[in-house]
């Protein structure tokens, strides 16, 4: 090899070693909310739905609380060079929409988030995260209806999500588990979710809004927690584990580790890495639930894997096709 080889060669090398940490990151983020299914179904075993969600959102609130100081200075030097009443005009805009997209978002992450924890108290922790899977999909057929067009592949993948569901889903007759059905109606309105905070990541800091987003949802569903469900520190005290595991792990660290993930990352390829929280909450029923999945159950999810994998794809195509960026998609707490 040439000593010109060598330059042209030591460029994308150097490319290839910063991305791996972002692999990493992104890695870490999947098996985090895949594991993220087992707590709930354990914490479902102590409290209920709405008690855990309402501690877990809480928590993973004051878990990135500290990171609203870093944003708060990165605020102060971005004004620094506006005149008092520019910068006070400034931050009047920036906290309004903050207010907005904290209350929008949180509601429908509190919607979502009620429907997977009801669902999850008879629904197998493998089976919902597949289920759950499927707003990669539902994103962009809903964005049809705001006028942004999808390629063939996602309507392929959505054909082969509709069969693996199926088989997920029906039993016999047609007769399908009223748990399962909920975890799909959480399905949709997480797609609402992801919808919501694509449209609000673009006026607001994403530390802000996930912090305001959580401390939202975690007080409407402690609100609704103190008016149907009996809450006893006993109670809390059993689940503990589950809800700082879910609070403090899965909405405080795995938030932090998909922003600094998707920086720089392949989108394609940071989609295709996150869409593996299906497989490791199939992996963490197994070990820690003793799950087991029928093999209809197991071609079920294959087919569900298959479909997200194809609807994330992106294809080359010579007519411009308006795509969802990987923020769209993962954006999911």
């Amino acid at each position: 090899m040439t000593n010109s080889d060598n330059v042209i060669a030591n460029p994308h090398d150097k490319s290839a070693k910063k991305r791996f940490p972002n692999v990493i990151f992104l890695f870490l983020c999947a098996i985090i909310w895949g594991f993220g299914f087992i707590a709930q179904r354990l914490g479902n075993q102590h409290v209920g739905p709405f008690t855990f969600n309402g501690i877990r959102f809480l928590l993973g609130a004051l878990t990135i609380s500290p990171l609203l100081l870093v944003t708060r200075r990165s605020e102060q030097r971005e004004t620094a060079s506006l005149d008092l009443t520019k910068a006070k005009a400034m931050a009047q805009k920036k906290r309004r929409a903050w207010l907005m997209g904290s209350l929008i978002c949180g509601l429908a992450l509190f919607a979502g988030a009620s429907f997977q924890q009801i669902g999850l108290i008879n629904t197998e922790a493998g089976k919902a995260g597949f289920i759950t899977a499927l707003y990669i999909i539902l994103v962009p057929l809903i964005g049809l209806l705001l006028g942004k067009r999808v390629g063939w592949n996602v309507w392929l993948g959505l054909a082969l999500a509709v069969g693996g569901l199926y088989l997920l889903m029906v039993k016999g007759d047609f007769d399908i588990a009223t748990s399962d059905l909920i975890i799909l109606i959480g399905a949709f309105l997480w797609a609402l979710h992801i919808l919501s905070v694509d449209h609000f990541t673009e006026k607001v800091d994403g530390i802000r809004l996930a912090f305001g987003q959580f401390l939202v949802s975690g007080l409407f569903s402690f609100g609704i927690a103190l008016l149907r469900e009996t809450i006893s520190w006993p109670a809390i005290q059993e689940a503990m584990l589950p809800l700082l595991f879910s609070g403090v792990v899965v909405a405080g660290v795995a938030f932090t580790f998909q922003v600094l993930g998707q920086r720089g990352t392949n989108p394609t390829l940071a989609a295709l890495i996150m869409s593996l929280e299906a497989v490791f909450a199939v992996i963490g029923g197994i070990l820690f639930l003793n799950e087991r999945m029928s093999p209809r159950e197991w071609l079920g999810s294959g087919l569900m894997l298959i479909a997200l994998i194809i609807a994330q794809v992106r294809f080359q195509n010579k007519s411009k096709v308006t795509t969802f960026s990987t923020n769209e998609i993962n954006n999911k707490t």
